[in-house]
């Protein structure tokens, strides 16, 4: 993704189903800072811990009922100086078991990408969970397949219409066997980048 120095960049966070705990960790590069987290849900019911520290902001919280929010949460950077191709790592766990959440990351400026990209995903070796973000220049169908090294899909990871933007995607591959896999990114139907990724266990 791009930002221009002073700009906001927004992480949307939600869970589909009900949640009694979260967990998020936000990795990213040293052109942006942590500046709040916004929550929509009560404080009354939730409870939360956090921690920010260079390149790094984790937060955890629970409750006793189960509630339901579209946008949970808005993790907000800022960017101190401008920045082109940056990869923000996200790992969201919702009731203890990490999902392939697709996030979709704005900035202030607004900024469309000038082209179709998928970043290396980070980290890279992981286990077990990995994030890989991708840059559609205009909107249309895309899809993001895992391959494994016999050319086998092995999970479709996002698909779907989006528009215009960066977004970032979490592969949880705890269900794969360690090895090299190779991560196509499709629009309308013709591939625009593939990224090599190492799974050790």
């Amino acid at each position: 993704m791009s930002a221009q120095a002073g700009d906001e960049v927004r992480i949307p966070v939600s869970s589909p189903d009900e949640f009694q705990s979260v967990f998020i960790d936000i990795q990213f590069p040293e052109e942006f800072e942590f500046v709040r987290i916004e929550q929509d849900v009560s404080v009354e019911e939730f409870t939360g811990i956090e921690n920010s520290e260079e390149g790094r902001y984790r937060y955890g919280s629970f409750g006793i009922d189960p509630i339901s929010s579209e946008n949970a949460y808005t993790v907000v950077l800022g960017a101190s100086e401008t920045v082109y191709g940056a990869v923000i790592s996200a790992n969201i766990v919702f009731n203890e078991q990490t999902t392939s959440t697709t996030l979709s990351i704005s900035t202030g400026s607004g900024l469309i990408p000038e082209q179709f990209t998928l970043s290396q995903n980070f980290p890279n070796p992981f286990n077990p969970v990995t994030t890989l973000q991708f840059a559609m220049a205009t909107a249309g169908e895309h899809s993001i397949i895992v391959f494994n090294l016999s050319g086998q899909a092995v999970q479709e990871i996002s698909s779907g219409w989006k528009d215009a933007g960066s977004y970032s995607i979490s592969w949880d591959a705890r269900n794969h066997p360690s090895g090299v896999y190779f991560a196509k990114f499709l629009f309308d139907g013709e591939i625009k980048d593939m990224k090599k990724m190492i799974l050790l266990k």
